[in-house]
């Protein structure tokens, strides 16, 4: 029988600090957000490999793009954070030649995996910060759907969970969304389960 693929099954590819090292042999799933939103421990824990990605308190501080081998079936994409401003141009460059090569020309990008704080996104009618707009640019222009991540819930009450739950289901119909605490194992479990769906091809559905 064959084993089923999860998340744990991913081990690291290679950094690609600008486009012509990106690789273009798998389909893939990108993680975007800002900078100390929680985007690479999110990818760690999904993985269950507390060392995949390098974590940092200083804002900026990936400069590439970390492709993972999820089993040889496609990349999981740790891309830099955004909004620190000493890192801007180099940022944008990346992410457009990024877009322009594996999307554009190639068509490897299934989902976009957008990581958002939870207290920050409260404070934003549209779920939206600074750079998360332009990533929705950029998958509006693609057609890339958009799987929204918002962490650090377990810093917000029951009513506030609640509210961001229905301002984001309202501005947002189309997108799937899941609040993730480091204390809820059942979220990262169906968020994972969701992420090999998409990265190999197969209709989703929130859960």
């Amino acid at each position: 029988m064959a084993k089923t693929l999860t998340l744990k099954d991913t081990a690291f590819y290679r950094s690609a600090p600008n486009v012509e090292a990106i690789p273009c042999s798998l389909f893939g799933v990108l993680f975007v957000g800002r900078s100390n939103a929680g985007k690479s421990t999110l990818i760690n824990a999904l993985t269950g490999q507390k060392q995949l990605m390098k974590t940092s308190q200083t804002p900026g501080k990936t400069r590439m793009l970390n492709f993972s081998s999820v089993g040889d079936k496609f990349f999981l994409i740790d891309s830099p954070g955004y909004g620190f401003e000493k890192s801007r141009d180099y940022f944008e460059g990346l992410m457009d030649g990024f877009f322009q090569k594996y999307v554009g020309e190639k068509g490897l990008l299934r989902a976009i995996v957008m990581v958002m704080d939870s207290r920050r996104a409260l404070e934003n009618p549209r779920a939206i910060g600074q750079g998360d707009g332009m990533m929705e640019e950029y998958a509006n222009n693609y057609g890339i759907p958009v799987i929204a991540v918002f962490t650090k819930v377990d810093k917000l009450s029951s009513s506030e969970k609640l509210r961001l739950k229905q301002k984001y289901a309202d501005s947002h119909p189309d997108c799937l969304y899941f609040l993730c605490s480091p204390k809820d194992q059942d979220t990262y479990k169906k968020l994972g389960m969701t992420i090999v769906d998409v990265g190999c091809g197969r209709k989703i559905e929130q859960h």
